[in-house]
């Protein structure tokens, strides 16, 4: 585990840039979230960090492990499976494709 809550998403905090394609960027402020391709914003809404699977469809809830569950007009599922405080990698839940960013510096 990361710590509280609250820790987790200061560690989240920030801009993240895709490690494969730098136009794509996820933006993350307090529980909101902000997906940006190039200067144009695909999604934005809430986010909330949750110690067990928020998708329930490929994963048992009682599974632990860290999970962000993004809100926008739909819901969307990541497994954390790793961030310092540079790196933030997560694992669409319904496709297994990994995600991997380094964190913009401001």
């Amino acid at each position: 585990m990361l710590g509280t809550r609250s820790c987790q998403n200061r560690e989240l905090t920030g801009t993240w840039v895709n490690e494969v394609d730098s136009l794509a960027k996820m933006i993350f402020f307090k529980n909101k979230f902000w997906s940006v391709y190039d200067q144009d914003t695909l999604s934005q809404g809430t986010f909330k960090w949750m110690n067990y699977s928020c998708d329930t469809t490929f994963l048992e809830k009682k599974v632990k492990a860290d999970f962000i569950l993004l809100k926008d007009e739909y819901e969307t599922c990541y497994e954390i499976s790793g961030i310092t405080d540079s790196i933030l990698a997560y694992r669409f839940t319904k496709s297994g494709k990994l995600h991997v960013f380094k964190k913009r510096v401001e």
